[in-house]
């Protein structure tokens, strides 16, 4: 009997919060490594996102901006590699 059946009140969206998963893992298990990021303009954008009087402009904006806060922050341990890129000027290895 699956869970929908045994509690008929219960859709299919509360039984997957009820159980969530990530990749088969369950979310205590999958982000065991989460990071809590202490940034000052991470604060200040959700402050601004969580304020009572930010208009619908504004929310998007910041949450915008936080986004982009918060991929600066994940993409910090991506490997990279070195290239060789050319300049008006010169060309140069960077990486």
């Amino acid at each position: 009997m699956s869970l929908t059946e045994s509690h008929p009140g219960w859709n299919y969206f509360a039984v997957l919060s009820a159980f969530p998963t990530v990749n088969n893992l369950r979310m205590d298990e999958a982000f065991s490594t989460v990071r809590v990021l202490e940034h000052p303009l991470v604060a200040t954008k959700l402050s601004l996102i969580r304020a009572k009087g930010t208009t619908t402009a504004e929310f998007r904006r910041n949450l915008q901006e936080l986004s982009v806060l918060l991929l600066v922050e994940a993409s910090r341990t991506w490997d990279t590699t070195t290239a060789q890129i050319e300049t008006p000027l010169t060309v140069r290895w960077v990486g």
